[in-house]
């Protein structure tokens, strides 16, 4: 029922390639069973005193924490000289 993921050649410390993937909520069952995990409702709130907008509502504005990669700092050839200089000089 569930595959085990597994990230080959891999450090354990690098962060840069590990991927995070979903595995399930392949029908309305799953997507059901995830908000009755996160809210805690039940099966009969779900279907039948929530509006199905009010769930989405919910599942859309939960908080969450997502990871964002570092902008690259591009440097001129002009600045990285100026660098140089002052630090050297200085």
């Amino acid at each position: 029922m569930y595959q085990e993921c597994e990230d080959i050649g891999a450090d354990p410390g690098s962060e840069s390639q590990t991927e995070l993937v979903a595995i399930g909520l392949n029908s309305l069952w799953g997507i059901i069973g995830g908000i009755r995990k996160e809210f805690h409702l039940s099966h009969n709130e779900i279907m039948w005193k929530r509006s199905w907008t009010n769930i989405t509502m919910m599942m859309a504005d939960q908080s969450r924490m997502v990871k964002k990669k570092k902008q690259p700092v591009v440097t001129t050839g002009a600045e990285m000289a100026a660098r140089f200089a002052a630090k050297n000089n200085g």
